[in-house]
């Protein structure tokens, strides 16, 4: 993620109770800017005085090593931290449907580490439409819609297929990315199944270019 985002975001980064084998195993795939701001503190060594070298302890909750803490007295500072505590409502969980196909009904595209894979489509309707996307992935992946107006995101792997249905800006040429720029190694399978439909939910006309 360090490395995704830029080195420059992120002048030292503290792994915490971290193994320094980890880190010598993994310091040949990760490039030389990001590898120097690493720092890995083992379980019995004295990584409060570290922190504190690029923090000040009045700005560090007193939970982490500091003596910063809220106007309830809490050493993590919940009143000023956001960390959710509570389990996720069960009405927002997705559950499949009608809507979401099996695996085998899906497209597969193996993306390699720090590559992409884009599809491009052709919406020749003039009424409103929406587009339609069936996903699955068991790992982290990325995706956007080109349009000007889907931004690109990261999305977490999920336990099954989902359904995501999109209000489209009108005719047009629409390229929709899969991504697998976090990784270092291990490509991913992504499955998907893009379709496009107007507002009664009958298809939309449109193509897929090659």
């Amino acid at each position: 993620l360090l490395d995704t985002c830029g080195p420059e975001f992120c002048k030292c980064l503290i792994i915490v109770q971290g193994s320094a084998y980890f880190l010598q195993t993994i310091a040949p795939l990760i490039p030389e800017r990001t590898r120097n701001k690493v720092k890995i503190c083992r379980t019995n060594s004295d990584w409060k005085s570290l922190v504190q070298k690029y923090a000040k302890a009045e700005n560090i909750p007193a939970y982490w090593g500091g003596k910063l803490v809220d106007s309830n007295g809490d050493g993590m500072c919940r009143d000023r931290l956001s960390i959710p505590f509570d389990p996720i409502p069960q009405e927002l969980y997705w559950t499949p449907n009608k809507n979401a196909p099996n695996l085998d009904e899906l497209s597969c595209a193996v993306i390699p580490a720090g590559k992409m894979k884009i599809v491009t489509f052709v919406v020749s309707d003039h009424v409103p439409t929406y587009i339609v996307i069936n996903r699955f992935c068991d790992r982290t992946y990325g995706m956007g819609i080109w349009y000007n107006w889907f931004p690109d995101f990261d999305y977490p792997g999920m336990p099954t297929v989902d359904y995501l249905r999109i209000k489209t800006l009108g005719e047009g040429v629409y390229k929709v990315k899969f991504g697998n720029e976090q990784a270092w190694i291990r490509s991913l399978n992504i499955y998907y199944r893009i379709q496009f439909e107007k507002e009664n939910g009958e298809r939309a006309e449109f193509k897929e270019l090659e």
